[in-house]
């Protein structure tokens, strides 16, 4: 009886599986109110939304000494950092490319215009991927970029020097593949404004061609001149600043969450010692006043035991940034015109372009004073005339221009760190209580651990090109001074 029941439960279950398939269910498993296709507005605003912290990087301003740690001080003082960057890969910048991918695939491109013509939408998607990668490299090196995001879970490592190069191929393309169609949808950033991205691409290019002054010169004139001369032009004004602003509730300015019950950071006793050596009005905007109408900064790279005597004896110690500043409602400057027009006067100074050094120095400065509120010509015109700020035509010039870079960067940690390594500018000295091994400021990151067991052949040919090797103290490919 038991074997005549299994040949029946047998015959019965091959039965069922001979007349019967999955198909056969119909669309009973499938939700009516889901989408195969993504939004791809929201996949846009989601990532602009979160471009205040890409500009943050609070160890990269720790490392360009714009702040101080009030209490837990290893980053300040180069303990070794291991920062995985592999989430940024599967956020903000795969989001990016599904929207390129959704525009460019025959299956999704005509569904998805709704939100933008194809090529608006992939041409928007095309330049702050390239923003996003710049902060990846600049960081480490070598990165995962040609076959990143392409599905293959073990990408090569790009040398740094053919990541930039694709950096200029693809904002050029981008600028050149805007149509007249419908804008980008979910654009919180410019509001769907062609020209504001084309300028925002063409100023990229400007800072990222300025990059290649110390390892390839002739490269990074090339580049800039194509730029400086592109009909689209670029941040010319603090009008131009690239400024994303914040409407509270669930998407605070990311100064005002730092604060949101800690106070573990300080505009620098460096910073602030500069700005008063210079009469540097900004002061008062880049740290909070205390009682006294001062701006007080914590000693830069103190011990642990050292800071917290420091706060305890000095309670007036300063904030990063004055309140209005950090808001949950604040705007974020992404990139400024200040930058822009400084480092138009370096290449000027350079040689690389022509034209009025000094006007677009002045221009830079002037800039950077409005995007703070301070407009009074009579301010300006003081500041511009104090010894270490007017330009006299000497090779301190370069000096000159680029200290003004630093302030004006600031707090923007990663490019003010990035730009540092470049110049040197200001001088800066580690901190002595230093506990790496070299006592040296950090000049990139380490690769995270993990990358080691998931792709480590990729990784370790990426390691023997780094100079000074996979440590805090390697050079990245432009980091020649």
């Amino acid at each position: 009886m038991k074997n005549l029941f299994k040949s029946i439960s047998l015959i019965a279950f091959a039965f069922l599986f001979s007349t019967c398939s999955l198909s056969d269910f119909g669309d009973v498993n499938k939700n009516p109110n889901a989408t195969t296709v993504p939004v791809t507005s929201a996949l846009l605003t989601n990532v602009l939304s979160g471009l205040g912290g890409w500009t943050q990087g609070m160890n990269e301003g720790l490392y360009a000494q714009y702040f101080s740690e009030s209490q837990y001080t290893d980053a300040s003082l180069y303990a070794l950092q291991q920062i995985n960057f592999t989430g940024n890969y599967s956020g903000a910048m795969y989001d990016l490319q599904n929207i390129i991918n959704n525009n460019t695939d025959e299956e999704t491109k005509n569904e998805v215009t709704a939100n933008g013509s194809n090529a608006n939408q992939i041409a928007v998607a095309k330049i702050l991927l390239t923003y996003l990668y710049m902060h990846q490299t600049d960081r480490w090196g070598d990165v995962p970029y040609s076959t990143a995001l392409t599905g293959d879970a073990k990408p090569t490592y790009d040398t740094q020097a053919d990541i930039y190069k694709g950096f200029f191929s693809t904002l050029k393309s981008a600028i050149a593949q805007f149509d007249g169609g419908l804008a980008a949808q979910g654009d919180i950033l410019f509001g769907g404004d062609k020209a504001k991205w084309k300028k925002f691409a063409n100023s990229l290019r400007l800072v990222f061609a300025m990059r290649l002054s110390k390892v390839d010169p002739a490269l990074g004139k090339t580049e800039f001149s194509s730029a400086f001369s592109d009909a689209a032009g670029y941040l010319s004004s603090a009008a131009d600043d690239v400024t994303l602003v914040y409407p509270g509730a669930s998407y605070k300015n990311p100064w005002y969450d730092l604060y949101d019950g800690r106070k573990d950071y300080s505009i620098s006793d460096v910073m602030v010692t500069a700005l008063k050596n210079l009469n540097d009005p900004r002061s008062q905007q880049f740290g909070t006043p205390n009682s006294k109408g001062e701006v007080k900064g914590i000693p830069y790279g103190l011990t642990r035991d050292a800071a917290v005597n420091y706060t305890n004896a000095n309670a007036d110690w300063s904030l990063i940034l004055a309140p209005k500043w950090r808001s949950q409602t604040a705007p974020v400057v992404v990139l400024s015109s200040s930058q822009v027009l400084l480092t138009i006067a370096e290449a000027i100074q350079l040689g690389w372009v022509s034209g009025n050094k000094n006007q677009f120095y002045a221009d830079g400065v002037k800039a950077s004073f409005e995007r703070w509120g301070i407009t009074e010509s009579v301010r300006l015109d003081v500041y511009l005339g104090g010894t270490n700020v007017a330009l006299d035509g000497s090779a301190a010039d370069l000096t000159k221009i680029n200290t003004q870079k630093w302030i004006a960067i600031y707090p923007d940690g990663r490019s003010g760190w990035t730009e540092w390594r470049r110049t040197g500018t200001p001088n800066l000295v580690p901190t002595p209580q230093a506990v790496s091994a070299s006592k040296q400021i950090p000049r990139r990151f380490v690769y995270p651990s993990q990358e080691y067991n998931l792709n480590g052949d990729n990784l370790s040919a990426a390691v023997g090109r780094v100079s000074g090797g996979d440590t805090q103290d390697g050079r990245v490919w432009w980091d020649k001074q």
